[in-house]
This record gives structure tokens, C-alpha cells and sequence, in this order.
């Protein structure tokens, strides 16, 4: 969705600022029930955050 007034791009309720995504749900406790699995989508998660493309609204 573009929203033309205020130049906002919405992909999937993700503000898409340039090539980064801005969404809360970064920010979301990792809880899969599997302490490996949650400890490999933190390494992800952080692997975005600090390259700029995902950050926490």
C-alpha cells in the first residue's frame, strides 16, 4: 500500500523506508519452544539489525 499523502510504503503492515523495513515485531521475545532455533533466529535478527535493513519502529 502506498500511502501518497504522507509517501509511506506499507508491504504487508511493514513501513518500508528505503531499503529498510521498519516493524515492532523485531523487538518480539523469541519463544519457539527450542532454545537452538531461538538462539539462530537471535543471530538473524541481529545479523539485520546491524546491517540496516530491518529495524524496530
Amino acid at each position: 500500500n502506498i500511502d501518497n499523502v504522507n509517501s509511506i510504503l506499507d508491504v504487508n503492515s511493514a513501513q518500508v523506508v528505503g531499503t529498510r523495513v521498519v516493524d515492532a515485531r523485531i523487538d518480539d521475545a523469541i519463544n519457539s519452544g527450542d532454545a537452538t532455533t531461538d538462539g539462530v533466529i537471535d543471530a538473524i535478527r541481529d545479523a539485520l539489525i546491524a546491517h540496516g535493513i530491518c529495524v524496530a519502529a
